[in-house]
């Protein structure tokens, strides 16, 4: 019995020896391998990081610039809703399965989304055109969801059509309407502005232009526009001038350099001054101060401030003053020399009084002379010049040789009434 009991004893301390052995030790758990990452598909809104499978990992954690965890189960990941053009960190490690694994350190990589691309500029044409309005229209642009347009630099307006109608205008008025595409989508940038200018149409038959009176150095009319909004300016000019114009266009371009004289000889800018000269709605106009029995055109044309703007063509009349019963001056040039000449003045029995005043044709003094016409002749010019009477020779020296000179005399008769006398006269060439 005692026999059995050792055996036993020896039995199990045995068996606890052999459990103890160095080949059953415990073993510590194993990191997994880091994730090596590569740039997978990349747009302007998502961007894509793949790598191979790590051994043993069950899933992988993700996370972009730091933020939320997010889980997946495959060696890749997509994020999308992110910017254009926009440097991203995307974080990944392996997630162990098996208690002897652990999770692998974060691999990190930072990849670019695309930048948004620029829609293209539509482009712009003229469509319909009224006396009040324009239209301008454009083809669709890919990818645009609306467009945004101004008109002459105003508040911005948009609309999905393909057209901006401008109403409102005044006949002939120019506008630029300015025109950009537009998209929704994050990933499209607008597009450059696209620019056009277009004017409303020219009235037709602006303005009604009555001859109402006329004397032996005076015309009235009478104007009445289509529009009464209408600004426009009235004014004269001889036949013989009038006809030596090309074009409509032309004669008016000349008319805007005569106020332009007169704007400087006022002091002014051009602006100031037409705006002064500009009338809306019916209106009378009485023009003085002209030669007798001599033809004259009158001329309405509408015109906005500032001044280079014309909206509608010129409307004319004929008219021809009265005979003057009431006297006149004779001018003849003698002694033409090189520096000067003499002019020879004749007035008959009706002349109370005359001025003389000679100056170079092609100077300013002649073109702000001729612009004002009878008014600024005797604002401007009697008062700084002598009055003769009876017949006067008068001598001019100091004058440029081989130069054209304008030789304008003024006559008032005894009846009150005045009249002016141009001629033109060239200097003898320097010897």
């Amino acid at each position: 019995m005692k026999k059995k009991l050792l055996f036993l004893t020896f039995l199990v301390s045995g068996t606890l020896l052999a459990g103890c052995s160095d080949d059953e030790k415990p073993v510590d758990p194993v990191a997994l391998d880091t994730p090596v990452l590569a740039e997978g598909v990349v747009t302007q809104v998502s961007l894509g990081v793949v790598w191979d499978a790590v051994a043993n990992a069950a899933s992988y954690v993700c996370t972009l610039d730091d933020g939320a965890a997010t889980p997946v189960t495959q060696p890749e990941v997509l994020f999308d809703g992110l910017e254009p053009g926009r440097s991203y960190t995307v974080k990944v490690k392996a997630v162990a399965g098996q208690k002897q694994y652990l999770d692998s350190e974060f691999a990190g990589i930072t990849v670019a989304t695309l930048p948004a691309t620029r829609l293209a500029a539509p482009v712009l044409t003229a469509g319909d055109v009224t006396e009040s309005s324009v239209a301008i229209v454009w083809e669709k642009v890919p990818d645009a969801t609306s467009y945004v347009y101004t008109v002459d630099g105003g508040a911005e307006q948009e609309t999905s059509a393909l057209t901006a109608v401008v109403s409102g205008l005044e006949p002939g008025m120019p506008v630029t309407v300015r025109v950009r595409a537009v998209s929704e989508l994050v990933q499209h940038l607008d597009s450059e502005v696209a620019e056009l200018t277009v004017a409303a149409a020219m009235e037709q038959e602006s303005f009604t232009l009555s001859l109402t009176d006329t004397g032996m150095n005076s015309i009235s009319v009478s104007v009445s526009p289509k529009s009464q909004t209408r600004t426009y300016y009235c004014g004269y000019a001889l036949k013989s001038d009038f006809d030596k114009y090309a074009s409509q266009d032309e004669f008016i371009a000349a008319v805007r350099r005569k106020l332009n004289a007169s704007a400087l000889f006022a002091g002014v800018s051009f602006e100031e001054y037409l705006a002064a000269q500009l009338v809306q709605g019916d209106h009378p106009f009485e023009f003085t101060g002209l030669k007798p029995e001599t033809d004259y055109v009158v001329y309405a044309v509408g015109w906005y401030a500032p001044g280079d703007l014309l909206t509608t063509r010129l409307m004319s009349v004929p008219a021809t003053t009265l005979p003057d019963a009431s006297g006149e001056v004779a001018v003849a040039i003698e002694n033409v020399t090189a520096n000067g000449f003499d002019v020879v003045c004749t007035p008959d029995a009706a002349i109370e009084k005359y001025y003389v005043y000679v100056t170079k044709t092609s100077s300013l003094g002649m073109e702000v002379l001729m612009a004002g016409g009878m008014d600024a002749f005797k604002e401007q010019v009697m008062p700084t010049k002598d009055e003769y009477t009876g017949t006067q020779t008068i001598s001019k020296s100091g004058l440029a040789a081989g130069t054209a000179y304008s030789v304008c005399v003024l006559g008032i008769s005894k009846s009150g009434s005045d009249f002016w006398i141009e001629k033109t006269q060239k200097t003898a060439k320097a010897e």
